[in-house]
């Protein structure tokens, strides 16, 4: 049995061997954002912030728990603050709909970009464990927001439902 985790960054180096600078200005960035930028000060993310204003109220908060690397432990914070707040609520619901749809575009930007194919570690680590696994069962396990190993896997599986990542 193999088991591969991926973690914070896994898709933020997936394009590794093609340095960042390198990358063609177009569509916006061409790298998922680590946990400590998905809230920076750029065109693309306050595109979507201001696309849900009620994002903006905590927004000085998020920026400076991401500097801080606590994004996660704010974000529960201020879940907790729901309970007296009712107003709290709805600023995550903004936040939720906004990490949704922002990171939705960076993967498009990274996934349509005509180098992308070339560049993708994701696919080639996929047909590395292939060639070795045989008949050995191989666990893949990813706690990244994006869904980039899930877009590769789908070359080799059919994921439509859940039950289908089992």
């Amino acid at each position: 049995m193999l088991m591969v985790i991926f973690g914070a960054g896994a898709s933020y180096d997936c394009a590794s061997s093609r340095p960042l600078r390198d990358w063609p200005v177009g569509r916006g960035p061409h790298r998922l954002p680590l946990a400590k930028q998905l809230f920076d000060d750029t065109d693309i993310f306050n595109k979507w912030i201001n696309t849900f204003p009620r994002c903006r109220e905590i927004l000085s908060r998020l920026r400076e728990a991401s500097q801080d690397g606590s994004v996660e432990s704010e974000l529960e914070r201020l879940r907790a603050e729901g309970k007296d707040r009712p107003d709290r609520l709805k600023q995550l619901a903004a936040v939720q709909f906004y990490l949704q749809l922002m990171l939705w575009e960076c993967q498009d930007n990274l996934r349509y970009d005509p180098g992308w194919a070339a560049t993708n570690n994701y696919v080639t680590l996929l047909d590395q464990i292939e060639s070795w696994r045989k008949e050995e069962e191989v666990y893949l396990i990813t706690f990244n927001y994006d869904t980039m190993l899930e877009d590769d896997l789908r070359f080799r599986t059919r994921i439509k439902d859940l039950p289908d990542y089992i």
